[in-house]
């Protein structure tokens, strides 16, 4: 029998609609006589829904635990990235400032090199004039404890090569030199007196050769120049134009005697005096009733020949000579 819902009227089982009202008969419900999966299906819900509670408790700490530890990591990452960032900056820092030193470095050796290059040219520039004299001037103008520095040894090499150019050229002028005053001796018409007076003991050809005037103490002093020739011959030109000759004999000498030091190449102020024990002594006797001279020669610490008068004058030394 079914069962009306709506009026509680008892209907035949093959009844669809309700013989009292009307309305649409349901099917009978019995909890027993439902299937299986109808149980199943009605009772999964509530497991589920259990489950879904379980998960639901337990989801969010598991999206808490998982969010914390993406912020850990961030963390982590960041100071890794911030770390090596300052890590880097700061290699760079000090590479820049290592960069900075060497090129301060750099550049102060330049400046204290470059100064002596124009002193290089010149000297150079005057060797290929034929001045030597003058080009040594001018290389003298670098202080030889510069030239001992490792760092300026080009410098050194190049002051090297130029002087031996420039002691060539000298020697070839003095040759040159020597050989016209003996074209010149030949033609002499008088040469008598000149050759008994020449007679010198000792050897005068070692001193032979031109030497400068080393220090004008006044300025008002005219020697410039003096050349003594193999065979003793003397010529003295002077910065007025004017020449005085005569001839040297050569003897041995002892004691000492009142000299510079002869360290600079041509000083602008008055050297230091010093007492030199001298080789030789060179004795002129000057043409034209000019009287006699004495000079003592010497090799000086600069390596080389000088000669000097021994006088003193004026807190210096009256004639002081150097060959170059």
């Amino acid at each position: 029998m079914k069962v009306c819902q709506h009026c509680q009227a008892e209907n035949l089982d093959s009844a669809k609609f309700c013989e009292q009202c009307g309305k649409p008969l349901e099917e009978p419900v019995s909890l027993n006589n439902q299937p299986q999966n109808e149980l199943n299906h009605q009772v999964m819900p509530n497991n589920n829904q259990n489950q879904s509670g379980q998960m639901n408790s337990v989801a969010p700490v598991q999206s808490k635990t998982n969010k914390s530890n993406s912020i850990m990591i961030g963390i982590i990452v960041g100071i890794i990235i911030v770390g090596g960032s300052v890590i880097f900056y700061m290699s760079q820092g000090n590479a820049a400032k290592g960069k900075l030193a060497e090129t301060t470095e750099t550049s102060t050796k330049e400046n204290e090199t470059s100064k002596y290059d124009d002193i290089l040219s010149k000297a150079k520039s005057l060797t290929l004039d034929e001045k030597y004299k003058e080009s040594e001037l001018e290389l003298n103008k670098i202080p030889v404890s510069e030239l001992s520095k490792s760092e300026n040894s080009a410098i050194k090499e190049a002051v090297e090569s130029i002087s031996a150019e420039n002691k060539d050229g000298l020697k070839k002028k003095e040759d040159d030199k020597e050989r016209k005053h003996s074209e010149s001796k030949k033609v002499e018409s008088d040469n008598v007196k000149r050759s008994s007076s020449t007679k010198s003991s000792g050897n005068i050809g070692k001193w032979a050769g031109t030497y400068d005037f080393y220090y004008n103490i006044n300025g008002d002093q005219i020697q410039d120049e003096l050349t003594i020739y193999s065979d003793g011959e003397v010529v003295q030109d002077n910065r007025n134009g004017s020449t005085y000759t005569g001839v040297a004999s050569i003897s041995s000498a002892s004691g000492s005697v009142l000299s510079y030091t002869t360290n600079a190449g041509s000083p602008s102020r008055m050297p230091s005096t010093k007492m030199i024990d001298p080789n030789v002594e060179i004795t002129i006797v000057w043409d034209n009733d000019g009287g006699t001279q004495n000079y003592y020669g010497y090799l000086s610490y600069s390596d080389r020949l000088a000669l000097t008068d021994g006088s003193s004058k004026s807190g210096g030394v009256n004639e002081v000579w150097v060959k170059y």
